[in-house]
């Protein structure tokens, strides 16, 4: 668990032919219940593999939070559940944050993150997503007490079954002021903005 304050003072390179860079493969689920704040740096090529709860965290918990910072050139792939570029788990606040690349899992996988309980606010995503459910541009599974305010994503977004959508694959939490532009494609159900709305 990490709960203290982390600042980011400097662009982050983690390609794994650079110095400071390599592959992270799953063997702990990293759990943020305190502050990152990336003061507008950039993290790139963060690459990680795994099964479930995937991302640069894996979960925030609620009073967790993210802001300013960008992830460009990420490369996160699951074999299971709760997949994002940012964090798989979101039951805190991500703020005024950005994520390019690449995400792929089963189901609940988002561009930013994969499910959310918690707050996105002033966020987006470009990240290519692809996934069998739940699969969304921004955020795959928006809960019920989930909350996406002044946000977009502009990505390609893929799913082979149950609820595809351009901004968030499924909604039963709140969406407010928030758009997409990325193509959409599915084998079932989808939607240029949420592949099955329940909530507002």
């Amino acid at each position: 668990l990490c709960d203290k304050q982390f600042i980011l003072r400097t662009d982050l390179d983690l390609d794994p032919n650079s110095a400071d860079g390599q592959v992270f493969p799953q063997a702990v689920v990293p759990v943020l219940t305190g502050v990152f704040d990336g003061q507008g740096h950039t993290i790139s090529h963060l690459t990680v593999a795994g099964s479930n709860s995937l991302g640069l965290f894996g979960r925030l918990e609620s009073g967790a939070i993210i802001k300013d910072l960008a992830l460009v050139e990420v490369n996160i792939t699951g074999t299971g559940s709760s997949i994002g570029a940012l964090v798989g788990d979101n039951g805190g606040e991500v703020t005024y944050c950005y994520s390019a690349g690449t995400a792929s899992g089963t189901e609940y996988v988002g561009g930013l993150a994969g499910a959310n309980s918690g707050g996105v606010v002033s966020s987006h995503s470009s990240a290519s997503v692809s996934g069998t459910d739940l699969v969304g541009g921004l955020v795959g599974d928006n809960l019920w007490s989930g909350n996406i305010v002044t946000s977009y994503s502009s990505g390609l977004v893929s799913g082979s079954r149950w609820w595809t959508g351009g901004l968030v694959g499924c909604n039963s939490g709140s969406v407010t002021q928030c758009y997409s532009m990325g193509p959409v494609s599915s084998d079932a159900s989808a939607g240029g903005l949420v592949g099955y709305n329940w909530g507002g």
